[in-house]
């Protein structure tokens, strides 16, 4: 975890607008993503298809239906982005899984005008996801970076943890 934090404080400090995190741990990556937000002091906005756009670890700020459609997931992402046009403060932007609906023009616009446009107030945009399917508009203006896999120190952490909380003791 200490590595990918270093990588995307990295990332964060060069002012590249938009970073493409590759990983199937979402949950793990919204940590380091939370653990780099507060050390920085940024806010932390997410959108989801399921959630809606949320700060995380609070209630909603839009609220998602409870099983939108494709259509009616792309107007909900619109929705979002605007909202993220909006925003002054200093945040991480997080949008997980939008990759199946980056081949609607509103959306890939969207995204570019936010891209152009968080430089100014100290913000980064993250797509998160498994794949990687970036529309030609948006290439020049992401990075992307693969997450790599917990190594042997997160693991003994995990593991640690796991024991601790079921008061199992590990032989040394």
């Amino acid at each position: 975890m200490r590595e990918l934090l270093l990588r995307l404080r990295l990332f964060l400090q060069a002012q590249y607008p938009i970073l493409n995190l590759l990983s199937h741990e979402e949950s793990r990556v919204l940590r380091a993503l939370a653990t780099l937000a507060n050390s920085e002091e940024l806010g932390l906005r997410c959108w989801t298809v399921s959630r809606g756009l949320y700060e995380l670890d609070t209630a909603p700020i839009i609220e998602t239906e409870s099983t939108p459609s494709s259509t009616q997931a792309v107007r909900q992402l619109r929705e979002a982005l605007h909202q993220m046009l909006m925003y002054e403060d200093p945040c991480i932007l997080a949008l997980c899984d939008i990759f199946p609906y980056l081949d609607d023009p509103q959306v890939t616009r969207l995204l570019r005008d936010l891209s152009q446009r968080v430089c100014h107030f100290q913000q980064t945009i993250v797509l998160l996801g498994p794949q990687l399917s970036i529309p030609t508009e948006l290439d020049k203006q992401l990075v992307v970076f693969d997450v790599p896999l917990p190594n042997e120190e997160d693991g003994a952490r995990i593991l640690s943890f796991v024991a601790q909380s079921h008061q199992l003791s590990l032989p040394a």
